[in-house]
C-alpha cells in the first residue's frame, strides 16, 4: 500500500525522519518496502484489513510511537429533505451483507476535484475522475472503508435492494465489461435490476457523469468471503474488493458517510438529505480474550508486569480490566485478534522485540531422537533397493475408480479439490501402477518401483479412520540390461522375481521363513495371486496384474505387485529381536557332503530340505539346492535333486566316521518318508 507521509501527519504527530518512522513500522510488523518522493510503500499482511488506509495506519503509528491521534472532520451540515423520505434499503440476505448505510445529495455539480485531492490519489496510485467519484476514493484511502456513488434519479424506484442475482443475469460493469452473474454472487439492485456487484464495482448504467446531479452515497459491509469468491470467479481485482476480502470494519459505515458527505458538499456543492438510511439486521457482536501475564512473559522472554501489558494494549485501542488474568475487550476492526496467543504478539511487537533476551545460557536443551518405526522403514527401504527396485513417493489421496481396484470401503474427503484426489488411498498398489504406466507411456517399460507409506482405511468407531503404514512393489519388464552377463529369460519380470524380493525383506528383519499361500484377489489374474504369511498370519498379498487391467493402462508388459503391512513386519522384528542372542561363529573346520536322488515330480523342495536337517541334527549347517534335473533319461514322474550340505560342530573337529553316520541318517530319512532313490 502506498501510504503518502503528508496524508498520515493529518492524523498522527509522528515526530521522526521518512526512515525513522518507516524502521519503527518495520520493526512492528508493518514492513515498508521503500520510500520514495515521501510516499512510505508498506507491505501490509493479509489479516490487517484494518491497516489498509491512512487512518487505519496513523492508529497503528500512534500505538507504536505512543502519540495521541487527531480526529478526523466528519461533522456534516444537513440541509435537504429527510433522506428515508427519498430511498430506502431493503437487505435480502444479511449473512453477506450485514450492514448497508447510504445518504443522498442533491444538485451537486460534477466537475474537476481539487487539486490537493488530485496530488494526493495520484501520490496513492489512484487516477482522478471528477469530483464526486475522487471524493469516494478518497475517502476509501484515508477511512479503509470503500464507498460508492450512484446517479440518483438513474435507480429505477429510488431504492437499493441488496440481493444474490439471478440465474441469467448481467451487468455491465464500470470497466465496459458486460458480465454474466451467478446465483451465488451478491448484487446492488434496484427495483429493477442490478447495478453493482457488491463490494467489488459498480454499473455503468449509472455511474456518476457530468450529467448526474442527485447522488445516493453507499457505505456497506460486505462478508469478506463471499467477496473473494466473487472478484475471483469473474477476474476482478478492484480497491474495494481488495479490502472487503480482508475485513472492513462494519461500525466505520457512518462515519465514511459523513466524511464523504462533507467532502462532496466542499467541493461539488449541493445539499446534504436529512440523515441516513442505515439497515443494520446483524450487528457485530463485542469480544473479549483474556491474557495471562505470566503466560505472556514465558512466550516472549520479558519481565513486563501486569500494568505495563495493560497500558500496551489499551494504547492499541483494547479496553483492559483486571490484572491475573487481563480481560481486553476487542475493537471491531481488530478481526485478527481471536486467540491469547494474538494479545502475546501484541504486546511484544508494541513492546519491541529487541527486549527480547537473547542470553541462552540458562535454556534447557533437548536432543531428539529419530522415531524407531522410521528407522525401521529404512531397514525395509534399503532391502528393497538393494533388490534392484526404486523408491517413489505418491499422493495420499487417489480417485475412487482406483480405490475400487482393490475392493473394501474406502474414505472420501467431504470437500475435495478435484475428484482425481477426492478419496483416502486403501492401498498403495494403484498409485505404483499409475507410476508405471507413466513411465512406459514415456518409453520406460523395464521398471522396479516401491513405496512405503500409509494407507487409510474406515474403522469401526465413529473416529473417522485408521492409518497403516505399507510397503509394495512393482515390476514389468527385465533387469537384464544391468546385467548383460546373465541370460535375459532370467532376469525378466515374472511372479518369483518379486517372490525373491519379500523374501530376502522378510530375512532382512530377521523373521521367520515367509510363506505363500494361494489368494483370491480383484486386482491380479486369478490363478496367479498368493496371500504372504507371517507365522502363519496374513500379512500381505502377492500377484501378477490382470489382464484387463494391463490393457486398460496401456501397459505393454507383464506385471507383478506385491504388498505387505509393514507394522506387521516391523512387530515381528522386534518380538525376535527381543528374543535373540549372540552366538560366535566355530572355530572348528568345516565338512561338505554333496547327495542327489530321484523323487516324484510332485514333491517340493522345501520338505526335502527340512527332512535333511531334522536327520542331520545340530552338526547341519546349512542346505543349499544346486541342481534340479528333468528329463528323457530319467524315469517318467521323476525328477534328480543334488543338495550340498556342511557340517560343523561348535565344539570339535568332525571326524570321518561321524559325518559318514550322519549321511547314512540322511539317506535313510529321504528313502523312509519320501522314497527316495539315492543316486550313488
Amino acid at each position: 500500500m502506498l501510504l503518502p507521509i503528508e496524508w498520515l501527519r493529518d492524523f498522527v504527530d509522528c515526530g521522526l525522519s521518512e526512515e525513522a518512522l518507516a524502521d519503527r513500522l518495520t520493526m512492528a510488523g508493518s514492513e515498508v518496502e521503500g520510500i520514495q518522493n515521501g510516499v512510505l510503500n508498506v507491505k501490509i499482511t493479509p489479516n490487517r484489513g484494518d491497516c489498509l488506509s491512512v487512518w487505519g495506519m496513523a492508529r497503528e503509528a500512534a500505538a507504536i510511537l505512543g502519540t495521541p491521534l487527531k480526529p478526523a472532520a466528519l461533522a456534516v451540515e444537513e440541509s435537504g429533505p429527510d433522506a428515508a423520505s427519498l430511498t430506502s434499503v431493503e437487505i435480502l440476505d444479511e449473512n453477506l451483507c450485514p450492514r448497508y448505510s447510504c445518504r443522498v445529495m442533491l444538485g451537486v455539480e460534477v466537475g474537476p476535484s481539487p487539486d490537493w485531492m488530485q496530488q494526493r490519489l495520484v501520490a496513492a496510485n489512484v487516477r482522478p475522475i471528477n469530483n464526486v467519484v475522487d471524493c469516494t476514493n478518497y475517502v476509501m484511502l484515508e477511512m479503509g472503508q470503500p464507498l460508492h456513488a450512484f446517479d440518483f434519479n438513474l435507480l429505477q424506484g429510488k431504492r437499493i435492494v441488496v440481493r444474490r442475482a439471478r440465474a441469467g443475469e448481467r451487468l455491465i460493469t464500470i470497466d465496459g465489461v458486460d458480465r454474466e452473474m451467478s446465483p451465488d454472487m451478491l448484487m446492488i439492485a434496484d427495483a429493477a435490476r442490478p447495478v453493482a456487484v457488491a463490494g467489488v464495482m459498480g454499473g455503468l448504467e449509472t455511474e456518476v457523469s457530468e450529467k448526474t446531479v442527485n447522488v445516493l452515497l453507499e457505505s456497506a459491509h460486505f462478508w469478506m468471503q463471499s467477496v473473494r469468491r466473487t472478484a475471483k470467479a469473474l477476474g476482478m481485482s478492484t480497491g474495494a474488493s481488495f479490502r472487503f476480502e480482508r475485513f472492513v470494519d462494519p461500525e466505520l459505515t457512518v462515519r465514511a458517510l459523513d466524511r464523504v458527505a462533507r467532502l462532496i458538499r466542499e467541493t461539488a456543492g449541493g445539499q446534504v438529505a436529512s440523515g441516513i438510511v442505515d439497515a443494520y439486521p446483524k450487528p457485530a457482536e463485542i469480544r473479549t480474550l483474556s491474557l495471562r501475564p505470566d503466560r505472556c512473559n514465558m512466550i516472549l522472554g520479558f519481565s513486563l508486569s501486569p500494568e505495563e501489558m495493560k497500558a500496551i494494549l489499551t494504547r492499541d485501542g483494547l479496553a483492559c480490566e483486571g490484572s491475573d488474568p487481563i480481560q481486553a475487550t476487542i475493537p471491531i476492526y481488530r478481526f485478527d485478534l481471536q486467540e491469547e496467543i494474538d494479545l502475546v504478539e501484541e504486546v511484544g511487537r508494541l513492546h519491541g522485540y529487541d527486549h527480547i533476551l537473547t542470553d541462552l545460557s540458562l535454556q534447557r536443551v533437548f536432543v531428539g531422537k529419530d522415531d524407531p518405526s522410521f528407522r525401521q522403514q529404512d531397514r525395509a527401504r534399503e532391502s528393497l533397493l538393494a533388490s534392484g527396485l526404486t523408491e517413489t513417493v505418491t499422493h495420499s489421496l487417489i480417485a475412487p475408480e482406483e480405490a475400487a481396484w482393490v475392493g473394501g470401503e474406502t474414505l472420501r474427503l467431504r470437500n475435495p479439490l478435484s475428484d482425481d484426489l477426492s478419496t483416502l488411498r486403501n492401498s498403495l498398489m494403484p498409485s505404483l501402477l499409475r507410476v508405471t504406466a507413466y513411465n512406459a507411456s514415456r518409453g520406460n517399460h523395464d521398471a522396479a518401483f516401491f513405496e512405503i507409506g500409509k494407507i487409510y482405511l474406515p474403522a469401526n468407531t465413529d473416529t473417522g479412520g485408521q492409518e497403516q503404514v505399507m510397503v509394495a512393489g512393482a515390476m514389468a519388464g527385465t533387469f537384464w540390461k544391468e546385467a548383460w552377463n546373465v541370460s535375459k529369460e532370467q532376469l525378466t519380470a515374472d511372479f518369483f522375481i518379486l517372490k525373491g524380493a519379500v523374501e530376502q525383506l522378510v530375512r532382512d528383519f530377521r523373521v521367520g521363513p515367509s510363506e505363500f499361500q494361494a489368494a483370491d484377489h480383484p486386482l491380479f489374474e486369478p490363478g496367479r495371486a498368493a496371500a504372504i504369511l507371517l507365522d502363519g498370519q496374513r500379512c500381505g498379498v502377492i500377484g501378477e496384474l490382470s489382464a484387463v487391467r494391463q490393457d486398460a493402462l496401456n501397459l505393454n508388459r507383464k506385471t507383478y505387485l506385491f504388498e505387505m503391512d509393514a507394522d506387521a513386519l516391523i512387530r515381528a522384528s522386534e518380538a525376535v529381536s527381543l528374543r535373540a542372542s549372540y552366538r560366535a561363529p566355530s572355530r572348528y573346520p568345516t565338512v561338505e557332503r554333496d547327495i542327489s536322488f530321484l523323487i516324484d515330480a510332485d514333491l517340493q523342495a522345501a520338505p526335502l530340505e527340512s527332512a535333511i536337517r531334522e536327520a542331520g541334527g545340530a552338526l547341519v549347517e546349512s542346505v543349499f539346492l544346486f541342481d534340479l534335473y528333468q528329463g528323457d533319461r530319467l524315469p517318467e514322474g521323476k525328477k534328480s535333486l543334488a543338495y550340498s550340505i556342511v557340517f560343523r560342530a561348535p565344539d570339535r573337529t568332525l571326524t570321518e566316521t561321524e559325518v559318514a553316520a550322519t549321511m547314512a541318517a540322511v539317506r535313510a530319512r529321504l528313502r523312509g518318508r519320501f522314497g527316495a532313490s539315492i543316486r550313488e
